[in-house]
């Protein structure tokens, strides 16, 4: 009897060594990396105000600004005087990486200076539209999964050494605006917002 538990015994130590090398062979480890990138932060700094000139309104009608600054008026629009596109600078960021340029978003109502909304929004002769905006920096396809080109772009540009260690990169912006016609003398303005990140 007192053999017979021995025995036993013994079977159980081994089965159970046997199953703890097993599971020891089932467990494994691995040594992954943590990585940061710390890069400069980024200077957006706006160089010229976007100028569509003078325009004599004879009816509807547009007028683009190229971001060379140069204007194109449609028939009804007359243009004389200085036209400028908007002209920006980044001034600090990491040699070398490419930023993305956002473009703002239109239509933009540029509003005649003095005029009052009625609480029903300004009336159609004391606005213009801002929209159709286009930019200098490189063009970018948006891309689907497969590498098609669908529908847009992005735009970017690669920050050069400006000689003192920073980053640094220029572009412009120019634009479309709409006159119905309508329009009263004066002088219509408003802001526009462009913003600018690493890609």
């Amino acid at each position: 009897m007192t053999n017979k538990f021995r025995f036993g015994a013994a079977g159980v130590a081994l089965a159970a060594a046997f199953a703890m090398s097993t599971a020891a062979q089932a467990a494994d480890s691995a040594t992954a990396t943590a990585t940061a990138e710390v890069v400069q932060a980024l200077t957006l700094v706006k160089d010229t105000d976007m100028d569509f000139g003078k325009v004599v309104v004879a009816g509807a009608g547009t007028v683009d600004v190229a971001t060379d600054g140069s204007a194109t008026c449609s028939a009804n629009i007359t243009c004389y005087s200085t036209t400028s596109a908007a002209d920006f600078s980044i001034t600090t960021g990491s040699i070398g990486k490419s930023v993305t340029v956002n473009l703002p978003t239109g239509p933009i109502d540029l509003i005649r200076a003095g005029a009052v909304d009625p609480g029903t929004g300004f009336a159609a002769a004391d606005k213009i539209e801002l929209d159709g905006f286009v930019t200098d920096a490189t063009s970018n396809d948006i891309l689907d999964t497969d590498g098609v080109t669908v529908l847009g772009q992005y735009y970017t540009v690669t920050l050069v050494d400006d000689g003192s260690g920073n980053g640094s990169a220029a572009f412009s912006i120019g634009g479309t605006i709409t006159l119905d016609g309508s329009e009263v003398e004066g002088v219509y303005s408003n802001t526009f917002d462009v913003s600018v990140e690493y890609t």
